[in-house]
């Protein structure tokens, strides 16, 4: 077997063996901006408990349409509710940890468990003493990370996503999180904590431990690295007692009256046979340990060690008692190709000594090294990682790795969306005077206060933000600033294009100073604000695409070197390229002149357009959805690419994996928590389609065909000749268009081919939950008959 960190024995407190070593997560989170299917309703109109959509009737409208959308907002308006806080996530007799994504989880220094866990840590694991040959010697149980292993340093186990998988990109992770492990990387140890000599165990004076709660008595050390055991299970029978083991009964029929090697007879699922010493009946290995003989056949007894191997020879590396575990385990796992092996060293030296406290050095003098660890490998989709809700277990004993939760759930996250807008009026702005029709890059967030744009001295909370060259300006219009980079963004208070200020880039190379003259704002999401994730335009105009805006990321691991200071004065900290969360985004423009395309060709994806961990990746062509470190989803950049945009999906704040390290006493318990209504007083809830101005805003439910309302006309792109094309007599249709209106959100058409037709399918939206098997996909049609209504996937043909 490989000699892993533990045969080395890096120091633990006087050992004398050790040391340092799908199912799919609900992995498509969430769809494209908002709810990408039905099945995600009431989202994204109820979002972290509070209402964020308006219902749209048009302004002729017949009165069962507004009766429809009363039912509707009545409903929504009941989730208007979230956790008001004070939950608590309590674990007793074992031990939960928040994993950073990419991070071993048996790294202290960062967040994780001890490398070396052990009883006080994880309270079944024992601290204690046995009596060998008849002296005393202290023990202890551990579980221990071995984190570097077959040349591969911080191997795991650790929470990856698809960028940091230690196997490298795996696509196939999409946006899921898992639990990986490499080879070696799991493992139990019984640790001497008392100077032992094991080589002078013989069959008649064993050495006796419990090893993962089964009881094995080791007779023989054949060399350093092998020794012979009695491992089966111990049973105490008295003649005429039955047990079952391994699937069969085990009955002891008789036992003789010879000293040594006593014979027994026992019958094992109907098969007799007499037994000395060890040898296999129907299947069953079956030792004899001891006897008892009396004259009174009721009163003969033996102790019996049964099972598919009673007695075994085992060398470093070979199968465990027991090869697979129960809750993971690889399909191929079996007698002749474990997921668990021994991992033993050291046992016939008869000057074996405890292990000696060095941190951090080499232990040359520790003892008998008895473990066992996990034989298989789990880094890519295709060796089946544990997702939330499964766990690792080793094959004896109750020991379990659980992958419990996600620190933050699927609904807390904002999507933030860059894309080429070929033409904007941003005259109104002042500096910009001339520039209204330009070509632009516009950041636009979900959430109305996502963004921070940076005015140089202040940030200035907004969902808009434009990046504009002014190379297309006439020098006439006096503009001082040409060939430089104007940042500005939608003023909340008046809705205008308000100037931020222009940045004119000449970085040190290799390094983004992040003064002032280079953030373009930061994201202002939940937790995710401040210096987690900056805006910042890095490269040059003067080049023909090279100019770039980077997500520059820092988590709690500190990614930024220095953080720029709260003012952002000018000289403030300098973030190097080798930040590993990094997402660049490539701005296409000619040499000295206006943005144009993303990347290099416009409306094609391209592979730089997007790149991960300082240009190491590049994901523009990748058509799956990818997670960074700190919980960034990527959203198919291939697919968003093509059209020129670069969609991302911002969590509420850093995301976790909450790891459980568990023993069969070990219990994990949530208490506390709840829940606030969230009032909707002073938020808009409906208006007529001809009192909304900004179609873009909000997450819209229209209700009313497009011969009623306009606003469903014009997402439908029909006309009012053709208002009724797609529609049916007696049938009505619930259906979502995402990017609607040419933004970034979501409208919901409920509408039938009448007024009738229309409440009924606002009555399935009032009762939700009844029709929660039917709402799936992206449109449902909704029928009635008898009063009786039926919702079933599509047959009208959908409109245009």
């Amino acid at each position: 077997m490989e000699n892993f960190a533990l045969k080395a024995k890096t120091a633990v407190k006087r050992i004398a063996a050790v040391t340092a070593t799908s199912v799919m997560m609900g992995a498509t989170m969430f769809g494209a901006v908002a709810a990408a299917d039905l099945s995600e309703y009431p989202a994204p109109f109820i979002k972290d408990g509070k209402w964020v959509g308006l219902i749209v009737v048009g302004a002729n409208a017949a009165p069962a349409d507004v009766i429809g959308a009363t039912d509707i907002a009545a409903t929504l308006a009941q989730q208007a509710t979230t956790a008001a806080g004070g939950g608590t996530t309590t674990t007793v007799g074992g031990q939960s940890k928040d994993i950073t994504l990419g991070d071993t989880i048996g790294l202290p220094g960062s967040g994780g468990f001890d490398q070396e866990m052990d009883h006080a840590d994880i309270s079944s694991l024992k601290d204690d003493t046995i009596t060998f040959q008849s002296s005393s010697y202290d023990y202890r149980e551990m579980v221990v990370w071995h984190n570097s292993t077959g040349g591969t340093p911080n191997a795991g186990p650790k929470a990856v996503t698809s960028l940091t998988s230690v196997g490298g990109v795996e696509d196939d992770y999409k946006d899921g999180i898992y639990l990986e492990a490499e080879k070696g990387t799991i493992g139990y140890y019984y640790v001497f904590d008392s100077t032992i000599n094991v080589s002078t165990t013989t069959t008649n004076d064993p050495l006796s431990i419990t090893f993962l709660g089964r009881k094995i008595k080791i007779t023989t050390i054949n060399s350093a690295t092998k020794f012979t055991a009695r491992v089966g299970q111990e049973v105490f029978l008295n003649v005429g007692d039955t047990v079952t083991i391994e699937g069969k009964k085990i009955t002891l029929k008789n036992v003789g009256s010879a000293t040594t090697n006593t014979p027994v007879i026992v019958d094992i699922d109907g098969t007799v046979e007499t037994v000395t010493g060890t040898e296999t009946v129907n299947g069953i290995e079956v030792s004899v340990s001891d006897t008892f003989y009396s004259d009174n056949l009721n009163e003969r007894s033996a102790t019996l060690i049964v099972g598919k191997d009673a007695v075994e020879s085992y060398a470093d590396g070979d199968k465990f008692i027991v090869q697979c575990g129960v809750a993971y385990k690889r399909a191929e796992c079996k007698k002749e190709n474990p997921d668990w092996v021994w991992d033993v060293d050291d046992l016939d030296s008869a000057t074996n000594a405890a292990g000696n406290t060095l941190t951090g050095s080499l232990d040359t003098t520790a003892g008998p090294t008895i473990g066992v660890v996990n034989d298989f490998t789990v880094n890519d989709f295709s060796d089946n990682p544990v997702a939330v809700g499964g766990k690792y277990d080793f094959p004896l004993g109750g020991y379990e790795i659980r992958f419990d939760k996600l620190t933050v759930p699927d609904t807390n996250y904002m999507t933030l969306t860059i894309s080429y807008q070929s033409t904007e009026d941003l005259s109104g702005a002042g500096q910009t005077r001339g520039a209204t029709a330009v070509p632009t890059f516009l950041i636009e967030s979900s959430e109305a206060e996502g963004i921070s744009a940076y005015d140089g001295a202040n940030y200035k909370t907004t969902n808009k933000v434009w990046l504009f060259t002014n190379a297309t300006l006439a020098a006439s219009d006096g503009d001082v600033y040409r060939n430089a980079t104007f940042v500005l963004y939608r003023n909340p208070t008046d809705g205008k294009v308000t100037f931020a200020r222009n940045i004119t880039l000449s970085p040190p190379a290799g390094t983004v100073n992040l003064n002032r003259d280079f953030i373009v704002g930061r994201v202002n999401y939940g937790e995710t604000k401040s210096g987690n994730i900056y805006l910042a335009l890095k490269g040059t105009l003067d080049v023909a695409n090279a100019l770039n805006l980077t997500l520059r990321v820092s988590d709690d691991q500190g990614y930024i070197a220095t953080a720029p200071t709260s003012t952002e004065s000018s000289g403030a900290g300098i973030i190097t390229t080798s930040g590993k969360d990094d997402i660049d985004i490539w701005l296409g423009h000619a040499a000295a002149d206006a943005f144009a395309r993303l990347g290099s060709t416009l409306n094609s994806e391209e592979a730089f357009e997007v790149r991960y961990n300082n240009t190491e990746v590049l994901m523009g062509t990748k058509d799956e959805n990818h997670r960074t470190r700190y919980g960034i989803v990527i959203v198919d950049p291939k697919s968003n690419g093509a059209s020129d945009r670069v969609k991302l999906k911002i969590p509420k704040d850093q995301v976790k994996a909450q790891i459980t390290v568990a023993g069969p006493e070990t219990t994990v318990t949530t208490s506390g928590g709840a829940v606030a209504v969230q009032s909707v007083a002073g938020v808009p809830i409906a208006k007529l389609d001809s009192e909304v101005t900004d179609k873009t805003v909000y997450n819209v439910i229209l209700v009313g065909g497009p011969c009623a309302n306009d606003l469903a006309r014009e997402v439908t792109g029909t006309t009012a000749a053709t208002c009724t094309s797609g529609f049916a007599s007696g049938k009505a249709k619930v259906k979502l268009y995402e990017n609607a209106f040419g933004g970034t959100r979501t409208a919901l058409l409920v509408a039938g081919y009448s007024a009738t037709d229309t409440r009924n399918a606002a009555t399935v939206l009032k009762d939700y939950r009844s029709y929660a098997d039917k709402l799936k996909g992206k449109e449902v049609e909704v029928s009635s008959s008898a009063g009786v209504i039926t919702v079933a996937a599509p047959t009208v043909a959908a409109t245009a």
